[in-house]
């Protein structure tokens, strides 16, 4: 009897042991998305983490570049490039006078790992 108790105790202990370790487990990198946003004088170049509740942990790194033209058609670029050990990220850059968007691209990087790329024109 005592060690059926025991048994059904043990049991019941693992099975509320793993529903919760399960539902404590972070989602983090997985839930990760670049995105860049461009208007005629700016780009914003983010990664989100969109976990719930939100508390973002996952390091983050981005790295690219904004391309402006003028009217004459000459380029100038600016480097993106930031980082942040856990929370949101984003930089925002402005073209300079005379010229507008032409494009911007990055690359992100998760927990120190290379994740993938973005790319996108105005």
């Amino acid at each position: 009897m005592k060690l059926k108790v025991l048994v059904c105790g043990l049991v019941v202990g693992m099975l509320v042991s793993s529903i919760s370790a399960s539902a404590a487990t972070p989602k983090s990198a997985s839930d990760c998305k670049a995105t860049i946003s461009l208007t005629a004088a700016k780009g914003i170049f983010s990664v989100i983490e969109t976990t719930t509740p939100m508390n973002p942990i996952t390091p983050k790194k981005i790295d690219g570049n904004y391309k402006c033209v003028d009217i004459n058609g000459h380029y100038k670029t600016q480097r993106v490039s930031k980082s942040v050990a856990k929370g949101q990220i984003s930089e925002i850059k402005y073209a300079p006078n005379h010229f507008k968007t032409y494009m911007g691209n990055m690359g992100y990087y998760l927990n120190g790992s290379f994740v993938g790329s973005v790319e996108k024109k105005y």
